[in-house]
C-alpha cells in the first residue's frame, strides 16, 4: 500500500480512498447536504470548469533521463519528435509496443540539453521503465543514456481552473507564472514558501492548469499553501470521481482506452505518428488490420433516453443485432447535463449522428445512445489558452 503525501489531509476532509493500481486517492471530498458521491463529483467538476481546483497527482510514473544521447533515446521510443523541443517546454508523447499497439502515454519536460523528466501514468510506472531499461541494455547499447525513477523523489499536485493562474501565483513566493513567463507546456521554477517547486503548465482537464512538482517530504505543505492560496476564490479539492468525468469530456484517452488492442490511429492521435523517423512500433503500424476501414475507432456516446450507460456494454443497431464495439468509460456530463460515454465504434467516424443502443446483457439493459465525436466539451481547447 502507496499513500500520497497529501493522504492525512484528503482522509481529515472525509475522502472515502480507493486503490489505484499500487496506491490509495482520494474518491471524492464529501460535503454538509450532499447525499451521494455523484452530488460531489459534480460539485468538484463545476468548480474546476468555473473557478479552481487542486488534486494530488503525485502517483504519476515519474522518470530522469540524461545522457548525451537523451533525445536521440526518446525520439526511438516515442512516435513524435523530441529533438528540437527547446529547454524548458514539456511535449505529450505516445509510445507503441513493437507490434504497433499503444503501451503508455504521459509528458516529457526539457530541463536541459541532456536532460528530461518523463511521466508516465499511474499504472505503467515501472513496466515502462523496464521497457526502457531493456532497450538501453539489449537493443540499443551504444546509446549514452542513463534512466532512473524518481516516481517517489517528487510529489506533484494539479490546480485546474479559470482562477488557476491567479491561485498559483499568490501561493509562490518566487517565480513567475504568466503567460508570457509560462506559456502552453512551459516549464518554470519556483519556491512556495521555503520549497522549491517545478511548474509545467500542462491540462489534464481541459481547462487552464498546471502541475506543480516539489520534493517529496514537502508535498502536504506545498498542498496546504495551494489550497490557503485559493481560499478567495473558494478554491476545492477533487478526486478520482471528478477527474474521470473532466477527462472523459474532452475524450482524453486513459488506460480504459489503452488497453492492448488499440492503436495511435483508433483514438484519433494519427497524426502523432512520425513519418519521418523509425521508433519503436512504426514498422508494424500499416497493417492490414491497422487500416481496416470498419475497425473500431474512438467515438463518443450520448444518453438519448436519460438512462445512464454502463462500462462494458456492446453497440447494436436500434432492436438488437451483432455487436458493432463496446463502451470503455461513462459519466453523467455536468457540462452536457447528460449521460456520455467513450466507446470503440466500427467505422466510427462515419457513424457521427447515427442511433445505436448500448446492450449491458448481464443486467438485461439497452439504453438509446446517439454517436457523437469523442471530445464533447471545447472542442477547440480555447480554455486552456488563455
Amino acid at each position: 500500500e502507496r499513500r500520497t503525501t497529501s493522504d492525512q489531509a484528503s482522509r481529515k476532509r472525509g475522502a472515502p480512498m480507493i486503490e489505484a493500481g499500487l496506491w490509495y486517492r482520494p474518491s471524492y471530498f464529501p460535503k454538509g447536504g450532499e447525499r451521494t458521491w455523484r452530488e460531489s463529483c459534480d460539485r468538484e467538476v463545476g468548480w474546476v470548469r468555473n473557478a479552481v481546483g487542486v488534486t494530488d497527482v503525485s502517483t504519476l510514473g515519474k522518470i530522469d533521463i540524461q545522457g548525451a544521447d537523451a533525445a536521440e533515446f526518446l525520439n526511438r521510443v516515442y512516435t513524435n519528435g523530441w529533438k528540437t523541443l527547446p529547454i524548458g517546454k514539456a511535449r505529450y508523447g505516445l509510445m507503441l509496443r513493437e507490434d504497433g499497439i499503444m503501451f503508455d502515454d504521459g509528458t516529457a519536460w526539457r530541463l536541459a540539453e541532456n536532460r528530461f523528466l518523463v511521466t508516465t501514468t499511474t499504472a505503467n510506472a515501472g513496466p515502462v521503465l523496464a521497457h526502457m531499461e531493456h532497450y538501453l541494455e539489449v537493443v540499443w547499447p551504444e546509446l549514452r543514456v542513463h534512466v532512473t525513477s524518481v516516481t517517489d523523489r517528487f510529489a506533484a499536485m494539479a490546480i485546474a481552473g479559470p482562477a488557476a493562474r491567479k491561485v498559483l501565483q499568490a501561493a509562490l513566493a518566487e517565480g513567475d507564472v504568466s503567460n508570457e513567463a509560462c506559456p502552453h507546456m512551459g516549464i518554470v521554477q519556483g519556491r512556495i514558501g521555503t520549497h522549491r517547486v517545478m511548474i509545467a503548465r500542462l491540462s489534464f482537464s481541459g481547462e487552464l492548469a498546471y502541475e506543480v512538482f516539489c520534493d517529496w517530504p514537502a508535498g502536504l505543505a506545498v498542498w496546504e499553501a495551494l489550497l490557503e492560496a485559493g481560499l478567495p476564490e473558494r478554491i476545492a479539492p477533487y478526486g478520482l470521481e471528478a477527474l474521470g468525468t473532466l477527462r472523459i469530456e474532452k475524450g482524453h484517452i486513459t488506460g480504459a482506452e489503452m488497453d492492448g488492442r488499440t492503436t495511435l490511429a483508433d483514438v484519433g492521435l494519427g497524426g502523432m505518428a512520425s513519418q519521418r523517423k523509425p521508433y519503436i512500433g512504426s514498422a508494424m503500424t500499416s497493417r492490414p488490420a491497422f487500416v481496416d476501414p470498419v475497425r473500431p475507432v474512438m467515438v463518443g456516446l450520448v444518453s438519448t433516453d436519460g438512462a445512464p450507460i454502463r462500462a462494458g456494454s456492446h453497440l447494436t443497431a436500434r432492436g438488437g443485432g451483432a455487436s458493432l464495439g463496446h463502451v470503455t468509460a461513462v459519466t453523467w456530463s455536468p457540462a452536457l447535463t447528460a449521460h456520455i460515454a467513450l466507446a470503440f465504434l466500427s467505422g466510427g467516424r462515419g457513424r457521427h449522428g447515427e442511433a445505436l443502443e448500448a446492450a449491458f446483457p448481464l443486467k438485461d439493459e439497452r439504453v438509446a445512445v446517439t454517436v457523437t465525436d469523442p471530445c464533447f466539451y471545447d472542442p477547440d481547447g480555447s480554455r486552456m489558452h488563455v
